[in-house]
């Protein structure tokens, strides 16, 4: 899976919405591997929803951030890595921006 877009969730900023190209799998090990930009907020959780391509993150707190990064170089571990639901492990990213929530009113 290759990451979409990440959108600012929640009426507090305290949650990020990833986009995939395809369904999944997510567990609650992998969320040291997500790095904000800004020390404001960390990631508290997560949760696949819809059609099992998007996953929202639930962080410690409001944030300022503008950028979230997937796999430390020197931290990760290949038994938390998030996975498609083929088994094949998603790319990394670094530095992607996070885009202002979408309104739905």
């Amino acid at each position: 899976p290759d990451l979409v877009r990440i959108t600012l969730e929640g009426e507090h900023r305290d949650g990020l919405r990833l986009d995939f190209t395809q369904p999944v799998v997510w567990d609650n090990r992998m969320i040291d591997q997500f790095h904000l930009d800004l020390p404001d907020a960390r990631v508290v959780s997560g949760l696949g929803v819809g059609d099992g391509s998007t996953v929202v993150l639930r962080l410690s707190g409001p944030t300022r951030s503008k950028t979230l990064s997937y796999v430390d170089g020197q931290s990760w571990s290949q038994a938390h890595l998030l996975r498609g639901a083929n088994g094949i492990a998603a790319l990394s990213f670094c530095e992607v921006p996070i885009e202002p929530a979408i309104r739905t009113h």
